[in-house]
């Protein structure tokens, strides 16, 4: 279960986080540089998100795919479980759920977004791992649920 979690991370995160942090590393403070790079952020930001939805779901996919399993219908399951809690938990942060108000005060000093520093690569890459690595527990833990109780009927 663990080692599936990690797995899945060491194959999702790299690819997208690289762009995410190219693009969050660029120092905007410069007034020279923020007219240059403004009207294209927010479309890199969006391009960035499809990246990371797509490289996600098609590594839970094609990495928890059943192969020779007598219980084909509930890997798939998992994996619908496992993308769907993973989409929720990134749409809550990303879009609007509700963050307490400590979190919110630390954002500025752990994620420091256009401002030329490192970090930016290092903190969203993080926070990702987590949130995968929830999911995928979660969707082996139903999985196994659900196995165990089909085996108690027979």
């Amino acid at each position: 279960m663990i080692d599936e979690a990690l797995d899945i991370i060491a194959y999702t995160i790299p690819i997208p986080f690289l762009y995410i942090g190219s693009i969050l590393y660029i120092d905007l403070q410069d007034p020279m540089v923020y007219f240059m790079y403004a009207s294209s952020m927010n479309v890199n930001i969006l391009f960035a998100e499809l990246v990371l939805l797509l490289v996600s779901l098609l590594v839970f996919v094609f990495y928890l795919y059943p192969r020779d399993l007598a219980y084909k219908g509930v890997r798939l399951l998992r994996i619908i479980i496992t993308a769907g809690i993973w989409l929720a938990m990134n749409a809550h942060i990303l879009y609007g759920g509700y963050i307490p108000e400590f979190i919110l005060s630390l954002v500025p000093t752990v994620f420091p977004t256009y401002q030329g520093n490192p970090l930016v690569f290092v903190t969203p890459a993080l926070l990702e791992a987590g949130v995968t690595g929830v999911a995928v527990i979660i969707g082996a833990l139903v999985e196994r649920g659900i196995i165990s109780r089909c085996r108690e009927r027979i």
